[in-house]
């Protein structure tokens, strides 16, 4: 959140100044690379997305994937460095169905529930 914060200072500033070549492609880049959750997903995981859809890996969200059981459900968990960081429930259409992120994850929330978890 402070981030975001700061990220809104910057272009504020930067509106009152002449804006310098060097700096407009670096906050575009730093813009790119932050996660943010939604009510429809995170980043390029999104409700109804079918599985086979789902990326191998995330850059800053997980390095890998693991389908698993979980009670009676279908899950696809994304790890980071053996931690979870996402999970992703399946419907009987083998859709992502509902999505939870970890605490830990570096996503900025930005859903109306303001829960780190959504679901369809």
């Amino acid at each position: 959140m402070l981030l975001a914060a700061l990220t809104a200072c910057g272009g504020a500033s930067q509106s009152s100044q002449q804006p310098s070549t060097d700096t407009v492609p670096e906050v575009v880049a730093q813009a790119t690379q932050q996660l943010v959750l939604t009510d429809n997903g995170v980043g390029p995981i999104q409700l109804g997305m079918n599985a086979a859809d789902v990326p191998a890996k995330v850059d800053g969200l997980y390095d890998r994937t693991a389908r698993e059981m979980a009670c009676d459900d279908e899950i696809i968990t994304g790890y980071l460095n053996d931690n979870t960081m996402i999970t992703m429930d399946l419907d009987e259409d083998d859709n992502i169905s509902g999505i939870s992120v970890s605490s830990d994850a570096p996503v900025a929330i930005q859903t109306t529930s303001g829960e780190p978890y959504i679901s369809r």
